[in-house]
């Protein structure tokens, strides 16, 4: 009746955790496995249009001031994707500023949005693993070294994970066999996302391919954080800007069991409690199995 995560072939789909763009209450959350030899899971597609990160208009640096700074261990869009609470927001560095909408572009601030996993379950916040990710580092703070390894449980993929290629002299991470073999990285945002973001200009559509960031930076220069364009191709943009998609990913225990088989719409559901089969009817089996 169930099978591990782990067992599922690259491509699977995995309905996991939920999310809530605004107040229309929280949906779930649809996730593609990406490779086939560990359990990283992408959200299959964009679940909301958010800044990376806000103008700082105490940076030394000129473009931080105008366009936000696109260090990805200090920016808005990384401290929001790995927190449960209301008030996530604290500053990570002197200069530091929150995305409001005086400091972002597009009309998607976040400061006031309870954090990406303040939705998930205790249970499914504990199926969570860290994960350790290579992030290149800006040119503007590299004086020592080219990149930093940090440790986060929800990450948005770099330029390697989507295209195989590095940045400046770093390689951070493998390219994901989801995207192996010229598959295409445009992605659609949820209805959800469509719906109810505050975004001047959202996507049509659910079939709309949409703009979507990834944590790789421009490294040439201090606010350009790299991403994927409505064809499927890299490109960049500046931090402030609230137009791009957020994608995020992250990497659950092997362990966790999923239904034997996906369904009707093709997704495989996670299983988070123990059940004793003959404690529970087949109807009552099947009503926990899918949630």
């Amino acid at each position: 009746m169930s099978r591990t995560v782990s067992s599922l072939p690259c491509g699977a789909k995995v309905r996991f955790g939920s999310y809530c763009v605004g107040n229309e209450g929280a949906h779930s959350i649809r996730w593609i496995k990406v490779n086939s030899a560990d359990t990283t899971l992408l959200a299959e597609h964009i679940e909301d249009f958010r800044a990376f990160d806000a103008r700082e208009l105490d940076s030394p640096q000129e473009y931080r001031r105008e366009y936000g700074n696109n260090r990805y261990s200090v920016s808005n869009i990384d401290q929001f994707l790995n927190s449960t609470g209301d008030e996530w927001y604290h500053p990570q560095h002197d200069t530091d500023a929150p995305p409001t909408g005086e400091l972002t572009y597009d009309g998607t601030p976040y400061l006031n949005h309870p954090g990406f996993l303040a939705y998930f379950s205790e249970a499914e916040l504990e199926a969570i693993m860290p994960t350790e990710i290579v992030v290149a580092l800006p040119q503007c703070d590299s004086a020592d070294r080219d990149y930093e390894i940090i440790t986060r449980k929800v990450f948005l993929p770099s330029r390697a994970n989507i295209f195989g290629r590095s940045v400046r002299n770093t390689n951070e991470g493998d390219r994901w066999d989801y995207f192996r073999n010229g598959r295409n990285a445009s992605a659609t945002a949820t209805e959800e996302a469509i719906d109810n973001t505050t975004l001047s200009g959202a996507p049509e559509d659910e079939t709309t391919s949409w703009y979507w960031w990834l944590r790789s930076p421009n490294a040439d220069d201090a606010c350009g954080a790299r991403s994927v364009d409505r064809d499927g191709v890299g490109s960049n943009a500046s931090a402030c800007l609230g137009i791009c998609g957020v994608r995020p990913a992250l990497t659950i225990n092997p362990e966790i069991l999923v239904s034997d088989e996906p369904d009707d719409e093709g997704y495989y559901n996670v299983i988070l409690s123990i059940v004793e089969l003959e404690d529970v009817s087949e109807e009552d089996f099947l009503s926990i199995l899918l949630g």
